[in-house]
């Protein structure tokens, strides 16, 4: 079987666990890249060169991020539409949301470096300040921590909007 064939197959059978976090999660333990276990079981199991694998892994996840966005993006669109959101306020909720991921991104290294409470104190102050800059645009915390309500724990920098 050739190995773009081997490659396809496996990443078909565990790239729909990537989107819930599930297999990765369990599978991590190197906390700098939480896909390396996943992809060194990969490449071991089928014979695949890891340069491949992490290529694909990287391409899935790129894919779904984009379309979560776009989910994401649709919703504004329609609370705007039916009046539940001015197009003002869905402006500010893209730019805070674009805001968050560039901050998360810029201090990613900084944030893996603090303990366990100092990562948590981290994150409730930024959780108070999204709050606090949420009802000063009379936002609901919810366009702000999509995975509330969901089952997930996970919504923008794992934060729930009931914490």
């Amino acid at each position: 079987m050739k190995t773009s064939h081997k490659i396809l197959l496996a990443s078909a059978a565990v790239l729909p666990m990537l989107g819930a976090g599930g297999l990765v999660a369990s599978a991590a333990t190197d906390t700098s890249n939480p896909h390396d276990t996943l992809i060194q079981k990969l490449v071991t199991k089928f014979n695949l060169q890891e340069s491949e694998v992490r290529s694909v892994i990287d391409e899935a996840h790129a894919e779904r991020k984009a379309q979560m966005e776009t989910e994401f993006s649709d919703k504004l669109s329609s609370a705007v539409t039916s009046g539940e959101l001015t197009q003002a306020q869905a402006d500010l909720i893209t730019a805070k949301r674009a805001e968050l991921a560039s901050d998360r991104e810029n201090n990613k290294a900084a944030f893996e470096n603090l303990s366990k409470e100092e990562r948590q104190t981290k994150m409730k102050e930024t959780r108070d300040s999204l709050k606090t800059w949420a009802e000063e645009n009379d936002i609901d915390m919810k366009w702000l921590a999509p995975g509330k309500g969901r089952g997930h724990s996970a919504g923008m920098m794992g934060m729930r909007g009931d914490q």
